[in-house]
């Protein structure tokens, strides 16, 4: 240690030649005062005061003694650290323990946030995988939504179309009509007279039987005679018939309304299947089966009908002719035919049948069955096979 140079002031070993203190900066090999101001250790010979700036007298300033100091500064030291472990131990009970436990409850805290948090994530990422999907959806559904919107207002132009039609139809101009064209032949043995018909029908009639009632047929047979009507157009037909006769009798006359109004899907080949395909090039009508009965005005502007329908006709034209007619129904087939009671026709034959209270065709004097449903056939002509049906008989009044 001899080698070293300890300041007076602070205690610290400073090298031999230094000559100032690299602690505190006394000056070495120097006589000491103390600051009669701030009581600091100057240089005895300093005339001013290099820690207040205190300016005085060489010789009014004390020299203080060295050993003072450094017994001062240990002992000041030494104080700090004595409180310094006092209030440690005064503390750490109560202010460090308690300290201690808020970190443990906060920790646990932060672990429950953690987990937590993880949940949350997971969720977060289900919930996210579920928005891309009701994303993806809603985007399908507007795309849906749009063309159903499309769809709604292609629908709703052709609506419009279809009431302005609508509408035409039910307040039709005066002159408005339809023009039918129907075929029939007269001097029926052998077809040789051929002839058509431009019947012209006023389409407020039209829409006046559209508006009528209309009974479904069901077991009560006797609704049919209900749609049996004689108007002008019915009478149209039947003088413009009887002007083309040949013989005029009633046979022929029958014969030819026959002709008329007998299905003609058979002549072009047509099934009941594609019948909606014919157009109004047809003569007559063809077989379209509805629920739906029909008046004959109706069978003829819409240029079809099933066999109900057919019969209908044939028996509004017949009861205009002056003659009398019936239904005859076959329930086991589904079928219908007219009658006519006229004399026994000329062609006469094994073929010829007619209707015996309500029960069997037989060959006696009465009403003779009328075939309308194919085109072709002649009053009195039946099926053999059919001979013996059960049959029901409506008659016309």
């Amino acid at each position: 240690m001899k080698d070293y140079v300890k300041c007076d002031v602070c205690g610290a070993l400073n090298p031999p030649d230094a000559d100032r203190c690299k602690i505190c900066g006394t000056v070495f090999n120097k006589e000491m005062a103390k600051c009669e101001v701030c009581g600091n250790i100057i240089p005895l010979d300093a005339n001013v005061c290099p820690y207040c700036g205190a300016v005085f007298n060489k010789s009014s300033i004390p020299i203080p003694p060295a050993k003072e100091k450094s017994r001062f500064l240990r002992g000041m030291a030494i104080g700090i650290l004595i409180g310094i472990l006092i209030s440690t131990a005064i503390i750490y009970p109560f202010y460090i323990i308690p300290m201690e436990k808020q970190n443990d409850t906060l920790n646990e805290q932060l672990e429950s946030l953690e987990t937590m948090y993880t949940n949350l994530s997971m969720r977060y990422g289900i919930l996210n995988n579920s928005y891309n999907i009701l994303e993806g959806t809603n985007s399908n559904l507007q795309k849906d939504y749009q063309e159903k919107i499309d769809e709604y207002d292609s629908l709703l132009l052709n609506y419009t179309k279809i009431e302005t039609k609508y509408d035409n139809l039910m307040n039709p101009p005066s002159d408005m009509k339809f023009i039918v064209v129907l075929y029939f032949t007269t001097h029926y043995f052998d077809n040789s007279k051929q002839y058509w018909i431009f019947l012209k029908i006023d389409v407020k009639d039209f829409m006046g039987y559209r508006n009528m009632s209309h009974p479904y047929l069901t077991t009560n047979y006797q609704q049919a005679k209900e749609y049996v009507v004689v108007d002008k157009y019915m009478e149209e037909i039947v003088s413009i018939v009887k002007s083309k006769l040949v013989d005029g009798t009633d046979e022929e006359l029958v014969d030819s309304l026959m002709s008329l109004a007998q299905n003609k899907a058979d002549v072009f080949n047509m099934s009941s299947d594609v019948s909606d395909s014919m157009d109004n090039t047809m003569y007559g009508t063809y077989y379209w089966i509805d629920k739906t009965m029909k008046y004959p005005v109706e069978t003829l502007v819409m240029h079809s009908g099933e066999c109900m329908d057919d019969v209908i006709l044939f028996q509004s034209l017949v009861k205009a002719a002056g003659l009398n007619g019936a239904f005859i129904f076959y329930p086991n087939k589904n079928h219908v035919q007219g009658g006519v009671k006229i004399t026994e026709p000329s062609h006469s034959g094994s073929d010829l049948w007619l209707l015996l209270n309500d029960e069997t065709i037989a060959n006696v004097d009465g009403y003779y069955v009328a075939e309308i449903t194919r085109y072709g056939w002649k009053i009195g002509q039946l099926q053999i096979s059919w001979e013996n049906e059960k049959v029901i008989e409506v008659i016309i009044d």
